[in-house]
């Protein structure tokens, strides 16, 4: 299963100030128990050779992520 390692001081910031950091433990949860799962709406972006995927924390936020 993948494990999300700690976030950079100024994202960690971002989340507490817009109010996003109850749904980023969420997703984060969701994603190192299952990255398929469907809420998350998980894929792979363009380029694909770069392997760099997101998921969704909410219909306007995602976390992105380097899939190596």
């Amino acid at each position: 299963m993948p494990v999300i390692i700690d976030l950079r001081a100024d994202i960690q910031i971002y989340l507490r100030t817009h109010g996003l950091l109850r749904k980023w433990k969420k997703a984060k949860a969701l994603f190192e128990k299952n990255p398929s799962h469907p809420s998350l709406n998980t894929e792979l972006l363009e380029p694909r050779h770069r392997l760099i995927y997101s998921f969704r924390l909410d219909g306007k936020h995602r976390a992105i992520f380097n899939g190596r």
